[in-house]
């Protein structure tokens, strides 16, 4: 969920284990209760929910974490496996699909959006990146 001074809040909730409503006559035992924490999203939680915002396969995921880290194309080779080919092959497809030139753009453009909600500019030819309109929907 955007934050007005910028940034994201994460919002993460489960079902306690075992836990019942306490005594009273309108306790239920075995009823379940659930907890919600709110608290600042790190970059680490955002960039996953954000490349799947843009349409990227998990493999297109997963090159452009480790390109975004620093990662060359030979370490990514031995991280996933691949051929340098592949490699290109999906560095091309990250950049077309996030409509960037480069990686310092792809790092820019993802930066800017973890920061918070952006509005792109008319130079950038996709327009708002659809985690501009919030991720929380």
């Amino acid at each position: 969920m955007p934050l007005p001074e910028g940034g994201w809040l994460l919002i993460q909730g489960g079902v306690l284990a075992g836990a019942g409503t306490g005594g009273g006559p309108r306790a239920v035992p075995d009823a379940p209760r659930t907890a919600v924490v709110l608290q600042p999203a790190s970059r680490a939680d955002l960039l996953p929910v954000l490349l799947a915002l843009y349409g990227l396969t998990a493999r297109e995921r997963q090159m452009a974490e480790l390109l975004i880290s620093g990662h060359g194309t030979d370490r990514i080779v031995r991280t996933l496996g691949i051929s340098q080919h592949t490699v290109r092959d999906h560095t091309k497809a990250i950049f077309a699909t996030v409509n960037v030139v480069s990686w310092a753009e792809l790092t820019a453009v993802l930066s800017a959006e973890v920061s918070g909600p952006v509005q792109v500019g008319p130079d950038h030819a996709m327009g708002p990146c659809p985690a501009s309109v919030g991720i929380a929907g």
